[in-house]
């Protein structure tokens, strides 16, 4: 699992050169969503700005820079990320004209030096194809499961905690709902893992909770209270929409069939 754990921290700390793009150039939303990614066929983009977006490719660690003329691409093996920041400010200049803003300031904290000075090492690709299958999976379910709840909100990546996530609301205002999502290991669990949450926070036992889903936990602590499906080697989209509709009927009150 350490080769998965440095896997993720490498493409966490390169994600942060796509979100600082959007975070730059577009206005600044409540929920920090303008530096929020898009995940597609293993490949992270920000918004667009001016037609305009940044990219990282995961199997090669490559930023891609492009717009509906020109497309520019930055190797990030062996450098710092310093080197990469100078590198794509240095092209926003001089082919997209959009240099002077682009800075790496976010509201979020990480919990990592973002400019530790450590050179880029990029993963091995059968590492890379498992990260991809797993954020893949969690895209494909929660896309086919977009028309649940009031409000429909936009799946993202969100480059603070690195996870692919989507609000399902009971109501149209954002005041009370569910979030479903697959997150990298945390001090939640040592492995990826997907989850569902309920907010706000209920005052209700989640630890006496079952499931009828293999490795499913349900998770009472003060910092996060919910259920985790950690990845396995035969993790699939079935298990996984299977423990999101079991997970969100349970919080809903155990009212079968609300959500299907």
């Amino acid at each position: 699992m350490s080769l998965i754990v440095d896997a993720q921290h490498t493409l966490h700390r390169l994600s942060q050169l796509t979100a600082g793009f959007g975070n730059s150039f577009l206005p600044h939303r409540d929920d920090d969503g303008q530096a929020s990614l898009k995940w597609k066929n293993g490949q992270l983009w920000s918004e667009k700005v001016e037609g305009i977006q940044i990219g990282l490719d995961y199997i090669s660690g490559k930023i891609i820079i492009k717009d509906n003329k020109i497309s520019k691409e930055v190797s990030s093996r062996d450098k710092t990320l310093k080197m990469l920041y100078f590198e794509i400010k240095d092209l926003l200049g001089n082919y997209f004209e959009l240099q002077n803003d682009y800075r790496l300031e976010f509201n979020y904290e990480l919990d990592f030096d973002l400019w530790d000075g450590s050179t880029i090492i990029i993963p091995m690709e059968n590492i890379i194809q498992l990260l991809i299958q797993w954020r893949n999976i969690a895209q494909v379910v929660l896309e086919r499961l977009k028309e649940m709840g009031e409000s429909k909100a936009d799946i993202r990546v969100w480059p603070h905690h690195f996870d692919t996530g989507k609000l399902i609301t009971k109501g149209k205002d954002f005041k009370e709902g569910y979030g479903l999502g697959y997150a990298i290991s945390d001090r939640l669990s040592p492995s990826p893992y997907y989850y569902v949450y309920e907010w706000p926070k209920k005052n209700i036992d989640y630890s006496k909770f079952t499931s009828r889903i293999r490795g499913v936990k349900w998770v009472d602590k003060k910092h996060w209270k919910g259920a985790i499906l950690p990845v396995s080697g035969d993790i699939s989209e079935k298990r996984v929409k299977d423990f999101y509709l079991e997970s969100l009927e349970k919080l809903a009150g155990n009212r079968k069939g609300i959500f299907i």
